[in-house]
């Protein structure tokens, strides 16, 4: 806080005001108010330990000087009282702020290069060998950069897989410090349960020669670490390399960098939206069980697949058709033959159904005699010759019951087809339903197929 002391009563009050405030504060003074604010007397109102002054008449250069110095040491106060990252002991992400700050507006000797280091792939390291796995490469990935941090260096864990490394000394000093850091992870595979695993990281350095902005200094810093790994991974960029291949390229170095950030995040959005559609695909066949007496998949895991197929055909604009195919006549066999024949003669049916469909369609026992097709791609002129040629296929030939009797079977069936106005599966299933009730009433074994 600045605190123009003219405009309050007196200098006491001025001080008075500052005590209440949790911030350093840096008084704006007239030289008549320096006894009252820098008294010899112990008693009297005089600046906080953590508190400045300068004078009106100051060139404002001073005025801006000062008040960056309170910055930087409000900054390093507040990072000797923050906690430590607890997994790795390392200072965490507000520690790092903090001291990034104060070393980038105070005093020091020599250039501040500040590298920024992220594994590479670590999501992945996570799905396959879970979150305790990437817990322990982490602690032992802290453990092993430590020793190789020269001193008056600061290692901190800022977030995640992400480190960050302050580091007073030259480009060069900087950059060589950051390929023996990326080559310490590399060479030694981290040792887990199910086996050992290679871990790279890219570096991203940046270097600032003076006083600078901190915010400036991290992200030029993680841009040059994006760069990494738009690069391909496992390597060390520095800012200026960037800046210099953009010259070369004739291309405006924020183009440059906007290139590097895309491609980083098209393919980790890629590789997150390949996991996810592996894991929910995953997770339906878990929970479908396969229905117990034809093998098929059940009613639970039609419904669950046809909301998927239904949405991924109307996005892409693609055809699909669903059937219900009915035995005719069901409850007659099983009245008179019984049921083990009646299961006999579904069990035979649904391998004469399976067998009828193309490889990328699939087949499930609707309920009781029924059975549902998907039957992707296919317009309804083109669903109904498959179709017909199901039935006239189960029709054609008697089922083999036990005791060496055949039974005649024919079945009915009614197909609909996706239309662009169907906002739900349920929609397209009505439209089945009523086309096959459309064939039982027409005189069964038939096909009827709406658009």
């Amino acid at each position: 806080m600045v605190l123009e002391v003219r405009a309050l009563s007196s200098a006491a009050a001025a001080v008075q005001a500052a005590a209440e405030s949790p911030a350093p504060v840096l008084y704006l003074a007239e030289p008549e108010h320096l006894p009252s604010l820098v008294p010899l007397p112990p008693q009297l109102p005089r600046l906080r330990e953590r508190d400045d002054l300068v004078l009106r008449r100051d060139p404002p250069l001073l005025l801006w000087h000062r008040a960056r110095r309170l910055v930087a040491r409000a900054a390093a106060a507040r990072a000797a009282h923050a906690a430590p990252d607890e997994l790795t002991g390392l200072p965490g992400r507000k520690q790092f702020l903090e001291r990034l700050s104060q070393r980038c507006l105070g005093a020091r000797r020599g250039p501040l290069s500040l590298l920024t280091l992220d594994l590479d792939h670590f999501k992945r390291i996570n799905d396959r060998h879970g979150h305790a796995a990437g817990d322990k490469i982490l602690r032992e990935l802290a453990a092993r950069l430590a020793p190789l941090v020269p001193p008056g260096s600061e290692l901190s864990r800022v977030g995640g897989e992400d480190f960050s490394l302050l580091s007073e000394g030259r480009k060069d000093e900087a950059l060589a410090l950051a390929e023996r850091l990326r080559v310490a992870v590399r060479e030694q595979p981290f040792r887990l349960e199910e086996a050992a695993e290679t871990v790279t990281i890219s570096v991203g350095v940046a270097t600032l020669e003076g006083e600078g902005e901190p915010e400036l200094l991290l992200r030029a810093a993680q841009e040059a670490m994006m760069a990494a790994k738009a690069r391909g991974r496992d390597r060390v960029v520095h800012l200026e390399q960037l800046e210099r291949e953009a010259l070369e390229r004739d291309v405006p170095i924020q183009a440059a960098k906007l290139e590097d950030l895309t491609r980083v995040i098209t393919e980790r959005v890629a590789a997150v939206l390949t996991h996810h559609g592996r894991k929910l695909f995953q997770e339906i066949r878990e929970q479908a069980e396969l229905d117990g007496l034809t093998g098929l998949y059940s009613r639970r895991y039609f419904d669950l697949r046809l909301r998927a197929e239904f949405d991924a055909a109307r996005d892409a604009g693609r055809a699909l058709t669903v059937a219900l195919l009915d035995v005719d006549h069901f409850g007659a066999v099983n009245k008179t033959h019984g049921w083990p024949v009646g299961d006999q003669v579904l069990v035979e049916l649904s391998s004469r159904v399976a067998q009828g469909v193309r490889a990328e369609d699939w087949v499930a026992r609707y309920g009781g005699e029924e059975f549902a097709l998907v039957l992707h791609g296919l317009d309804s002129s083109r669903a109904a010759l498959v179709l017909e040629r199901i039935r006239a296929a189960l029709s054609a030939s008697p089922v083999l019951v036990r005791g060496g009797q055949t039974l005649a079977v024919t079945a009915s069936i009614g197909a609909a087809t996706l239309r662009p106005e169907d906002d739900d599966p349920a929609a397209l299933m009505e439209r089945v339903s009523e086309r096959l009730l459309a064939a039982k009433r027409s005189g069964r074994d038939r096909v009827c197929v709406v658009a």
